[in-house]
């Protein structure tokens, strides 16, 4: 926070349990401290407290300290936090906001908002920042996943051998679901309750997907603001999102119909049913899923996948619980003039790993691409059989081996 200080408005954007909340109040507390040496008047206002316009406009705008503010000349540095938690609609807030500040002496003033990426309403409140400050000190930034030395820290807070657990990470090939908090704490309790982490890479990812799909904020929890679905139906939403993208290979989710996304309309229709309440797909319910961690920002109103993994994962489990046929499947995953669609050589993957019938049929057609699923599940006579299936491609001159990544599935093979 201290390198972004020069900003006059300054946003902290992020998936949910990325440490939002937990960044804006110590940039909040170092301004408090700060306040009587440097002159400055520190405000923090939790957003997700506020029911009504009246209430967020006292609190915010007829506080003491913000009367105070104003008949002073002092430097005010208003933290805005969970503007995308609040009860209020959150575009009742950002007009309330882009309405007010402007009365204010904002030439006195800095502000720090923090909200989920898919909630921002930068149509509403870009435009009037950049007219108070200018844009080039107004400054939006979203919080980076973890790194390397990060997770050292955290395994070490947990009481584990940071490099006995990262080797642990790699072994299991789920390096990614370390790199958000949220699910860095599932994959460090794993591995604390058990030593080490399940070797079912279907396991981690059905858990860790399930994971990213639930409400991780206390407090939406606490007012029972959880959305229309459970976990569960959100999952199977997801499920239907990332077929949708996989396997028409579109780039992302929008409300609008660019050629490279695909429209929430079309993914807002039929009915799905599963080990959860049976329900009909709205809008509302596709909304829902996109402001989970599963997705991220791509820019304007689009969002994306935030790991190009989950899609591939889940377009895969869509296919099988939606019980398509493999005739079906192998008609989406191979080519009309021969050989697998490219793209979808991991989707591919994570199918052979689902269903024992497409399994059979891939291990004879495409056998060094199974190498990058989960053969930890797989018996000892489909071992062999694609033990044999590669050996002979080899043998034969039809494969190299040059696949990134394969290489991890030989172990598998005994």
């Amino acid at each position: 926070m201290a390198e972004l200080a020069q900003y006059r408005a300054l946003v902290l954007l992020g998936e949910p349990g990325i440490g939002k909340s937990i960044t804006l109040e110590a940039g909040a507390a170092r301004a408090s401290a700060d306040a009587v040496a440097d002159g400055t008047t520190s405000i923090h206002v939790d957003l997700r407290a506020y029911s009504s316009d009246a209430l967020l406009h006292q609190r915010v705008f007829v506080s003491p300290e913000f009367i105070a503010w104003t008949t002073g000349s002092s430097h005010l540095v208003l933290h805005l936090d969970s503007l995308d938690e609040a009860l209020l609609r959150i575009d009742s807030i950002a007009n309330l906001l882009a309405s007010e500040l402007p009365r204010y002496p904002t030439s006195r003033m800095s502000v720090r908002i923090a909200c989920r990426t898919a909630s921002w309403p930068g149509a509403i409140l870009e435009p009037v920042l950049g007219s108070l400050w200018g844009k080039d000190v107004v400054g939006i930034f979203e919080l980076a996943p973890l790194r390397r030395k990060d997770l050292v820290a955290a395994a070490t807070a947990h009481g584990i051998d940071a490099n006995t657990f990262i080797r642990e990470l790699y072994a299991a090939d789920v390096v990614r679901f370390a790199m958000k908090p949220l699910t860095l704490n599932l994959l460090l309790g794993l591995f604390q309750r058990d030593g080490q982490l399940p070797r079912s890479i279907v396991d981690l990812y059905t858990r860790g997907c399930l994971k990213l799909c639930e409400e991780t904020s206390s407090s939406r929890r606490n007012a029972r603001r959880l959305g229309a679905l459970n976990p569960a139906q959100r999952l199977r939403v997801a499920s239907r999102l990332a077929a949708a993208t996989m396997l028409a290979n579109r780039y992302a989710q929008s409300d609008g119909v660019p050629e490279e996304d695909v429209a929430l309309s079309i993914l807002a229709r039929g009915h799905e049913e599963g080990d959860f309440p049976a329900f009909d797909v709205t809008e509302d319910h596709v909304r829902e899923v996109l402001d989970t961690g599963l997705f991220t920002s791509r820019g304007g109103e689009l969002m994306g996948w935030a790991h190009q993994s989950f899609a591939e994962f889940l377009a895969a489990r869509y296919l099988v619980e939606k019980k398509v046929s493999p005739e079906n499947v192998l008609k989406i995953l191979l080519h009309p003039s021969g050989g697998l669609v490219p793209q979808l050589g991991v989707v591919a993957a994570w199918i052979e790993s689902l269903s024992k019938q497409i399994r059979d049929v891939l291990i004879a057609r495409e056998p060094l691409v199974l190498l990058r699923g989960d053969l930890i599940g797989w018996g000892g006579s489909d071992l062999a059989a694609l033990t044999t299936s590669l050996l002979t491609a080899f043998k034969h001159q039809n494969l190299r081996d040059f696949i990134p990544g394969a290489n991890r599935g030989w172990a598998s093979l005994a």
